[in-house]
C-alpha cells in the first residue's frame, strides 16, 4: 500500500505514456489483449493496425476510450514488418506530446493486473530514459533480461521520447534485430537504462508469419553488421541459429529494479539460466 504522500506525488508527477502496439494478422489476440489490459489515466494505447475495414471499425468502436487506431493500410507495410508499424505509432505519440512510449506486442500481457500502478511509481522514483521489462522470451518459465555482447535486448520496453529522437526502432531493419539495436543505441547515447521487474507474459505458439519472414533473418543480420561494424558477428548465431549461448548473458528477475551499474555483476550464463529453469 502506497503512503498518502506517495499517492499525492504520483498524481502530480505521472508522465504521459503511449503504449505502442503493431498488429497484423492477429485480430483475436489483439482484441483479447485490449480487453484485459489495465491502464492508468496517464496511459493511452496507439495501435498500428493492418486489418480489413470492418474489423478495424469494430476495434475502433469497442476500444474508443482507451486506444487510438492507425490504419496501417493507408501507409503501406513498406517491407519493414513491425518496425514500420511501431514507428507510425511513435510519430503520432511524439506529435501528441507524450513523454514516454511503451513497446509491446499484441500477444503479450503484463502478469500483474496492477502493473500500471507499479510502472507509474517506478517512473516517479527513477529518471528513466530506457526501461526494459522482465520477460520469459526464448526461455519460457524463467523471467529476466537478455544481454548479448554486454548490451541489453529491449524485447519489451518503455523509453523517453526525448532520448529516442527521430524514430523508435531503426527503420533500416526489418524486425528481428530492432530490439537489440535500441539497447545498443541507448547505451551509446549514455542513456539512463534500468531493468524493471514488471513481468510480461508471452503467449508462445507457432507463428506462421514468423516462419514466412525467416527469409529476412540474414537481411537483418547484414544490415545490423553494416550499422555496427565494430559488433560484426555478435548476433549472427543468435538470429540465424537460435544459439543464445553465443555472446549471451542473462540477468534473473529477483523482483527489484536493476541499474546499469549493476548489470555486469548480475550476469549469469545461459547454461546457468537453463539450470534455474530445470530446478
Amino acid at each position: 500500500m502506497l503512503k498518502p504522500e506517495k499517492v499525492a506525488k504520483q498524481l502530480i508527477t505521472d508522465k504521459k505514456v503511449a503504449i505502442l502496439i503493431p498488429s497484423y494478422g492477429r485480430y483475436g489476440e489483439l482484441f483479447q489483449m485490449l480487453s484485459q489490459l489495465q491502464l492508468s489515466e496517464n496511459m493511452k494505447v496507439i495501435v498500428s493496425a493492418n486489418y480489413p475495414d470492418d474489423k478495424l471499425e469494430h476495434l475502433t468502436t469497442t476500444f474508443s476510450e482507451i486506444a487510438i487506431f492507425i490504419d496501417e493500410k493507408r501507409y503501406g507495410k513498406n517491407g519493414n514488418g513491425c518496425v514500420n508499424a511501431l514507428n507510425l505509432g511513435y510519430f503520432l505519440a511524439r506529435e501528441m506530446r507524450f513523454d514516454y512510449v511503451l513497446g509491446i506486442a499484441d500477444d503479450m500481457i503484463p502478469e500483474d493486473s496492477d502493473w500500471n500502478h507499479k510502472l507509474n511509481q517506478i517512473l516517479n522514483e527513477y529518471d528513466i530514459d530506457l526501461g526494459i521489462f522482465s520477460v520469459d522470451e526464448c526461455h519460457s518459465g524463467v523471467f529476466g533480461w537478455n544481454f548479448f555482447g554486454g548490451y541489453p535486448c529491449a524485447h519489451l520496453f518503455i523509453a523517453k521520447i526525448d532520448i529516442l529522437g527521430d524514430y523508435c526502432f531503426n527503420p533500416s531493419l526489418f524486425m528481428y534485430l530492432a530490439d537489440n539495436e535500441i539497447g545498443i543505441r541507448m547505451v551509446r547515447k549514455k542513456a539512463n537504462i534500468y531493468l524493471l521487474p514488471i513481468r510480461i507474459l508471452h503467449h508462445h505458439k507457432v507463428d506462421p508469419t514468423r516462419i514466412e519472414n525467416s527469409q529476412y533473418y540474414q537481411v537483418d543480420v547484414n544490415i545490423f553488421n553494416a550499422i555496427y561494424p565494430d559488433l560484426r558477428g555478435m548476433l549472427d548465431d543468435v538470429v540465424l541459429k537460435g544459439d543464445y549461448r553465443t555472446n549471451g548473458n542473462f540477468i534473473l528477475d529477483a523482483g527489484e529494479v536493476v541499474t546499469s551499474e549493476q548489470f555486469a555483476s548480475r550476469f549469469i550464463s545461459y547454461d546457468e539460466m537453463i539450470s534455474c529453469k530445470n530446478n
